[in-house]
């Protein structure tokens, strides 16, 4: 069956393959003893797949369930497996059949995960340091750590990492390192032809006892802090950095968990137009980390606007850019607004007394009773703080400037914009759209510096761009 399941599905380079017998289930039911092999990649965010192996039998029984009403099906190892592989979002992507032959053995089904879960326990001390590593996709410049490759004089290779401790998070009961990763791959067919590539990870390590801290804690502190470094460091590089598959080791445990994340070409970034300085990378995700981190707990959690913002970058057409660089900023605002208690301009019980002698004057003086209900309705506006008042108070309160992204004495123009954009089906002055979305881009990022706590000036946009804004 191996000669025949290479040719049917080659395995690639730099892929990891799991093979078991699991079974499948959702809605009550369940498929059993199915011959299932999974394969997933060593380095970077691609498709999970797997494939069924089975005859005419398995093919109908695949058929049945993929009939059930829904689409997302649970898999789960055999117990006598070895690995206690388990994945909560599996689907079915084909079926196939190959003949009538009861005793004929094909695929007979392809899967695509979402996720995927391997866990071995082993019999080991329950002392001693645990280690947690995260695989990392996307631009790799930002990362403060550096390589040094060298030659001997007989040819023998030497890779030196340096400055790999991070220390941005000195409450933590782990160190943390961001380095990069070899992975070897030996091709079947030669024996001595051995290819190796690296992939970037974030690694911590433990030394706090297991009753201070369990397995299940320590995988989920990590996946939080790996979760909102990547998100800083996304930020920066204006493209999604993030992890893609977890290796924990320790107190009894060997486990994996690999994820369906972002697929991306591996890109380089310009780190000469970049908002935080390359050098000072390591000092602002120690201050952005705290205090993204404090934001949190206290109810404003900046991860949805840094969202909106990165994938803007991503989109074509500039009018999906300009909006989602302003929902990021709307975001912030309403953040603002609640924190600062700006939603009305008076309190409710002052205007709810107005609002009846507004009702009644409108009703006395619009001779149309259907124009009189539009106005009516209405009138709760009135009472809400303007966006410009917002963003106004917003600009004071965090010391931010959006002046040198116009020409002198100009007035505040990505308002507009947005309310003809959003609200209006007019026809839209290209040139004056693209300088808005950069202007918004270039604020919002402001924006989010000072609210992170970096208060170091920013030269975002470059020069150049500022002189062609400000013409």
């Amino acid at each position: 069956m191996d000669d025949e399941l290479l040719k049917i599905w080659p395995k690639e380079k730099f892929y990891n393959r799991v093979e078991f017998i699991g079974r499948l289930e959702a809605a009550g039911k369940s498929l059993d003893k199915l011959h299932i092999i999974i394969q997933y990649s060593q380095l970077t965010s691609k498709p999970i797949r797997g494939i069924i192996i089975g005859n005419i039998a398995t093919f109908g029984n695949l058929i049945d369930f993929m009939k059930l009403p829904t689409r997302k099906f649970i898999l789960k190892s055999s117990d006598d497996s070895g690995n206690r592989i388990f994945s909560d979002a599996v689907y079915i992507s084909r079926a196939h059949s190959s003949g009538s032959s009861e005793n004929l053995r094909f695929v007979a089904g392809e899967l695509i995960l979402d996720n995927l879960q391997i866990r071995n326990e082993i019999r080991a001390n329950q002392t001693g340091e645990r280690h947690l590593t995260f695989y990392i996709s996307g631009p790799r410049q930002l990362w403060p750590s550096y390589g040094i490759l060298s030659t001997s004089f007989l040819g023998n290779m030497n890779y030196d990492v340096h400055e790999t401790l991070l220390e941005v998070a000195p409450d933590l009961p782990c160190s943390i390192e961001a380095r990069p990763v070899f992975k070897f791959e030996q091709d079947v067919r030669e024996d001595i032809n051995v290819s190796v590539k690296d992939v970037y990870a974030l690694h911590l390590t433990t030394a706090e006892p297991i009753n201070n801290l369990t397995n299940e804690q320590y995988i989920d502190l990590g996946k939080a802090l790996a979760d909102d470094l990547t998100l800083l460091l996304s930020f920066i590089a204006r493209e999604w950095i993030s992890w893609f598959s977890y290796a924990f080791e320790g107190a009894g445990e060997i486990s994996e968990y690999i994820r369906e994340s972002r697929e991306r070409k591996e890109s380089k970034i310009d780190i000469n137009n970049i908002a935080v300085p390359l050098h000072r990378i390591r000092e602002f995700l120690k201050i952005g980390l705290g205090n993204l981190r404090l934001l949190r707990e206290s109810g404003i959690d900046l991860s949805t606007a840094i969202a909106y913002l990165i994938n803007g970058n991503q989109l074509y057409y500039v009018q999906e850019r300009f909006s989602a660089f302003f929902m990021s900023l709307e975001i912030i605002k309403d953040y603002f607004a609640s924190e600062k208690n700006l939603y009305n301009v008076l309190p409710n019980k002052e205007f709810n007394k107005l609002k009846v002698k507004l009702k009644e004057f409108i009703r006395q003086e619009v001779p149309s009773e259907s124009a009189a209900k539009k106005m009516q309705g209405k009138i709760n506006e009135l009472n809400r703080v303007s966006f410009r008042a917002l963003f106004d108070a917003m600009c004071e309160h965090y010391d931010v400037i959006w002046q040198d992204l116009y020409p002198d004495g100009s007035s505040l123009s990505v308002i507009e914009t947005r309310n003809i954009l959003f609200h209006t089906g007019k026809k839209i002055d290209i040139e004056l759209l693209y300088k808005d979305e950069i202007r918004i881009h270039s604020f919002v990022e402001r924006l989010i510096l000072k609210i992170l706590g970096w208060n170091e000036k920013v030269s975002v946009p470059n020069e150049a761009i500022r002189m062609w804004l400000s013409s």
